[in-house]
């Protein structure tokens, strides 16, 4: 192996056992030269293309829980503990190393003990060390001293689980694997892959959310499916707010079951869906979610109050249906052209000025503005004011709004300038001479689009006494230096600081989780709720009994309202189904209490990329 190879392995092993030529008196130990590197006019390969020194193990971070140095024999070895190596200087948390030569045979049996009892017990490094050196001891051949007690460990006395190691190693050969095939396949015809944290993002969540609203549009068939989903969504912050004993279940309409992109939407926000009695053929009921981190049930139902108005006119429900496709950028030129039209209509825009140009020149957009009453007119867009185009434009703005953030949320009821020519959701700041009415003129708004100077990130806090390191999205490791600088009253502090957040993430995490249970335990039964009422009580034996029709003394007569009863397969899959919303809901809890202590340690770290 390549000393650029071995360098590499070495910054991200967890376990480092080195087999080599070395020399302690130099502080070197050797590796396969470069076949590609350019050798010296004498024709040998230049020693530092293949001696890996002091000073380059130093320089790595390790994250290194013990390195096994079995090499450099010499008689250096009364300095060593006396002398720090370059291993526990670049991070590692112990060193083990044999002091002088010892037989290979010795060599062999003392390794598989002492490799044997870390994988078997996932124990302290200094007793499966003695453990090993028992065993070799044990063995009449290798009873004298000098076969057993020359293995010295410098550093700390670290766990080591090679069962974790290994499962953790092959986790990510698997997900690299996975990822290596998925990439070359169009479609993971095998299994859904799991979402990241950055399809748990907000702007992804909009995404869905503009996608799922436009197909709404699109497939309005009923029209009850809006209005039933504005109350259901009501009623879910109605018993948010109040926090009662009532059940958080509804019963929703066939209309909405069968509509496809209302259950998905539904699914979008934290509704779950289950059987709504004991008889299989009423209607189900929806269960409300436990809570809404994303505050989506808010703009959802402000987009749907839009749509609810928007959906009587089926040209118009195309055309915003397919600008609710379109990116952030898209949706942020269209408000501020119709902010600009409703809260001041006594400017006139120019066909040519370039934020109206962008508007007006996209084939999508230009649909919308022509089915909300625009018009161009010479030089100008014209909006034909009726009260009918009005109450449209309205609808679409708040529609639009509701995916676009703190945008939306100030330009919906007054025009902001500045806001105006922003495509992302922050505040740029503005020159404090330039005019409300220059400002609304959208001529002007190319001036804000053009990019801000990014300012440099800050630098990343440090804690060298944890040392944090990211080793993939969702995996961190910390390593503490041996003989490492007493810490200083300000990380004492700032490690207080870092407490006091864990703390208050786990309190909000259990929490969450007991909230979850209670919600569960009210709405997981609601046919047994429903049932309680007959169970137990004496049945009457009625004279007569009304039957339907068509029957025969020869066979069976079934009576009017008769339920069948639940079979136990059907049984069993509800009690599954009941498990499973639980499961998921709680998985929810702990991916999101996952992440906030991520972001706890994320400042410390000193890998992250920049992006």
């Amino acid at each position: 192996m390549t000393k650029e190879a071995v360098l590499a392995k070495l910054s991200a092993s967890t376990i480092i056992h080195i087999a080599s030529y070395g020399c302690w008196d130099d502080g070197v130990f050797v590796c396969s030269p470069n076949p590609s590197t350019n050798h010296g006019e004498d024709g040998a390969t230049p020693q530092n293309r293949y001696l890996i020194t002091s000073n380059d193990v130093s320089q790595l971070k390790l994250i290194a829980d013990l390195v096994v140095l079995n090499f450099g024999y010499g008689n250096k070895h009364r300095e060593l503990q006396r002398r720090t190596p370059a291993f526990l200087v670049a991070g590692a948390k112990s060193v083990l190393l044999p002091q002088w030569a010892i037989c290979e045979a010795a060599q062999d049996k003392f390794w598989y003990h002492f490799y044997d009892s870390l994988h078997a017990d996932g124990i302290h490094v200094t007793e499966a060390l003695r453990k090993a050196k028992l065993s070799v001891r044990e063995d009449k051949r290798f009873r004298h001293p000098r076969y057993w007690a020359g293995y010295c460990l410098l550093g700390n006395d670290p766990k080591v689980d090679l069962k974790q190691i290994k499962t953790a190693v092959l986790d990510k050969h698997l997900t690299q694997m996975e990822q290596t095939v998925l990439k070359n396949l169009p479609k993971d015809v095998l299994n859904e892959p799991p979402k990241s944290d950055q399809e748990h993002s907000h702007d992804a969540l909009i995404r869905q959310l503009c996608l799922h609203l436009s197909d709404l549009l699109l497939d309005h068939r009923d029209d009850d499916v809006i209005p039933g989903l504005v109350s259901l969504m009501n009623g879910y912050r109605e018993l948010a707010r109040s926090r009662d004993s009532k059940p958080p279940v509804q019963k929703i309409s066939t209309s909405i079951t069968s509509s496809t992109p209302a259950v998905k939407l539904l699914s979008l926000v934290g509704f779950h869906f289950q059987a709504g009695g004991i008889d299989p053929t009423e209607p189900p009921v929806a269960l409300y979610p436990q809570w809404d981190p994303d505050r989506l049930m808010d703009l959802t139902i402000q987009a749907l109050q839009g749509i609810a108005t928007v959906s009587y006119q089926a040209d118009c429900s195309y055309a915003l249906s397919k600008v609710l496709l379109e990116s952030s950028a898209v949706h942020s030129d269209v408000i501020d052209l119709l902010a600009i039209t409703k809260h001041m209509p006594e400017i006139q825009l120019k066909s040519a000025d370039h934020g109206v140009a962008a508007v007006w020149g996209g084939n999508v957009n230009r649909e919308l503005l022509l089915k909300l009453g625009f018009a161009e007119v010479g030089t100008l867009l014209m909006f034909e004011g009726n009260s009918h185009n009005k109450k449209l434009l309205s609808a679409v703005l708040q529609v639009l709004c509701a995916v676009c953030g703190d945008k939306g949320v100030s330009m919906l009821e007054r025009l902001d300038p500045q806001f105006l020519g922003v495509a992302n959701r922050r505040v740029l700041s503005k020159s404090p001479s330039q005019s409300p009415v220059k400002s609304a003129r959208l001529k002007h708004s190319s001036a804000l689009r053009s990019p801000a100077v990014q300012q440099p990130p800050p630098p990343p806090k440090r804690l060298p006494s944890l040392n944090p390191v990211l080793i993939s999205d969702s995996k961190m490791a910390f390593s503490t230096s041996w003989q490492i600088i007493p810490e200083n009253e300000a990380e004492v502090k700032e490690k207080m600081e870092v407490s006091r957040s864990l703390t208050t993430v786990r309190t909000d995490g259990q929490v969450n989780a007991r909230v979850t249970n209670e919600w569960h335990a009210l709405c997981s039964y609601p046919q047994a709720l429903q049932a309680l009422n007959s169970l137990g009580q004496p049945t009457v034996k009625r004279t007569k009994v009304k039957v339907h029709p068509g029957g025969s003394p020869s066979s069976q007569r079934v009576p009017l309202g008769y339920k069948p009863p639940l079979t136990l397969e059907a049984i069993e899959q509800r009690r599954d189904y009941a498990h499973y919303v639980l499961q998921e809901r709680h998985r929810d809890v702990a991916r999101r209490q996952e992440k906030a202590v991520r972001n706890v340690f994320l400042p410390y770290v000193n890998n992250r990329k920049v992006p």
